[in-house]
């Protein structure tokens, strides 16, 4: 209480004091226990609860209270670590000092003794050690095992010796005694027992063996498929290092004779596991396996092949043809053109040894004349082939002087010549009297006619020859020119004509 416990009230009314004021009484701050915790509050009539933490112990209380004076019931108490019992070293050995919580003590034991149990122990919460005391029983060498195919006598402590020994039919490889050490070593390595050996022997040729050389081990022996075993099929080491036989042999089986094919050779041998090679004489096809083997049963693998005759493609005559029968291995087959054909290619052909032919089949093309160059001014129709006809004309104007036609023959010659085409003639003209002409009276000539001096012309002074051998105009004729009509003279006469080359007299009258 912070104030008086009393006030008085005055004459004047008022109170002799304040009123007192009342606060919580809290006691003074704890602090925890080492390796322990607490828990609970400070006030008044409050109590701290105190722990220790795994292992350790609690001394004092384990809690106390917060009094009406401020003060705690109890002051705070400690946590002292477990403590667990005394141990004593293993007799033959010796261990590490601890006691108290997570100490761990650590046990060894002298030389020529070994350690029987946990070599470590630890103090434990509930003050027990993990692990007992070991014990520090005397020392033993590695156990030693008998050799396989002998024996031992002697144990495996410290000083002693062990011997060794081997069966009958087996060699002692390595020191026949050994001794333990105080370092738990042996002096020397247990040794073994190899069996003796006997002599190598090699596998049959053409077959095989199984087994080993040592004693009492049975060699076996087998022949490869296709061969028979001829002797014993094992044998036996002995102790004095000898077989009790040999080792046999391995012959191969035989195969049924062969005969080579018709037409063709055989080579090879006719046991397992040799191969009989086949082959077929030059225009010869096999059919059937180049080679077969002589199996390990004694049969052949297949049976053998045969040989047939090289057969060539089949031909085709060709067209305007015909050809000889063949088709096998050195037919020839002759092949002949029809009539108005020649052949272009070879005349006959060989079937050869790979089945093919020397060459390929001929053709027949028809048959082909000169080409024709038609005649001059004229013309030609029809082709140059074999039978085929050609026909000729001639230009208007001209006629033929030759055959009409022509025909191609087997020969590639023509059943004639060419024939010409010449100007047709008209007629021969004559020049007109007191006149000439000039030109020729072939076709489309053009004759000119001309009238002597003194004579004029009558007609056409010209014509011309035509197709059907007329000519166009008539022949003109010459007439004398004539001179202007004269008059009489006045008192006179005249006698004469006016024509080219006439004279004319006159005569007057007399006086």
């Amino acid at each position: 209480m912070e104030g008086g416990d009393s006030i008085t009230c005055q004459t004047d009314g008022t109170w002799t004091g304040t009123a007192p004021t009342c606060n919580m009484v809290l006691c003074p701050e704890l602090t925890g226990p080492t390796n322990g915790e607490m828990a609970g509050f400070d006030r008044v009539g409050d109590a701290k609860v105190f722990q220790c933490h795994t292992g350790h112990e609690l001394q004092g209380a384990a809690n106390t209270t917060c009094q009406e004076d401020g003060t705690w019931s109890d002051p705070v108490p400690s946590c002292t670590p477990v403590e667990c019992l005394n141990l004593t070293a293993p007799e033959n050995g010796d261990m590490s000092e601890g006691r108290v919580y997570q100490d761990v003590v650590n046990f060894t034991c002298d030389i020529g003794f070994d350690l029987f149990g946990s070599s470590v122990t630890m103090c434990q919460a509930d003050g027990e050690w993990s692990h007992p005391v070991p014990s520090c029983p005397p020392g033993e060498c590695p156990l030693l095992i008998a050799p396989i195919n002998g024996n031992k006598t002697g144990n495996n402590w410290i000083g002693h010796v062990v011997e060794f020994f081997c069966d009958e039919g087996y060699d002692l490889v390595g020191e026949a005694n050994t001794t333990c050490l105080l370092n738990r070593t042996w002096t020397n390595l247990a040794p073994i027992c190899r069996a003796i050996e006997c002599p190598t022997v090699s596998a049959p040729k053409n077959g095989g063996m199984s087994g080993s050389y040592s004693y009492l081990d049975v060699l076996a022996f087998t022949c490869q498929s296709g061969y028979n075993l001829e002797g014993v099929t094992s044998i036996i080491c002995q102790a004095d290092r000898t077989w009790n036989g040999t080792a046999p042999n391995c012959t191969a089986v035989p195969c049924p004779p062969l005969t080579a094919p018709t037409n063709g050779s055989m080579s090879g041998e006719e046991y397992y596991p040799s191969a009989v090679q086949f082959e077929c004489d030059t225009g010869y096809n096999r059919v059937g396996p180049t080679s077969i083997i002589c199996q390990a049963d004694g049969t052949w693998s297949a049976s053998p092949p045969v040989c047939n005759i090289v057969v060539c493609p089949q031909l085709v005559t060709p067209d305007h043809c015909s050809m000889s029968e063949g088709s096998v291995y050195q037919d020839v087959v002759t092949f002949t053109c029809n009539v108005g054909y020649e052949r272009e290619g070879v005349a006959n052909i060989t079937c050869l040894a790979d089945g093919t032919w020397t060459d390929y089949p001929p053709t027949c093309p028809i048959i082909k004349c000169p080409l024709l160059i038609g005649p001059l001014d004229g013309s030609f129709t029809g082709e140059n082939s074999y039978m085929d006809v050609a026909v000729f004309s001639c230009n208007l104007g001209h006629e033929r002087q030759g055959a009409e036609s022509i025909t191609c023959l087997p020969d590639k010659t023509w059943s004639g010549d060419v024939p010409t085409c010449t100007r047709i003639q008209c007629p021969p003209l004559t020049a007109p009297v007191d006149g000439s002409m000039i030109g020729d009276n072939l076709y489309q000539d053009v004759v000119q006619f001309s009238c002597n001096l003194g004579y004029d012309l009558v007609g056409s002074g010209s014509s011309m020859c035509m197709p059907d051998r007329t000519w166009s105009d008539d022949v003109p004729y010459c007439t004398r020119v004539e001179c202007p009509p004269l008059k009489v003279p006045l008192w006179g006469s005249k006698s004469g004509n006016n024509l080219y080359q006439d004279t004319v007299q006159f005569t007057c009258e007399l006086g």
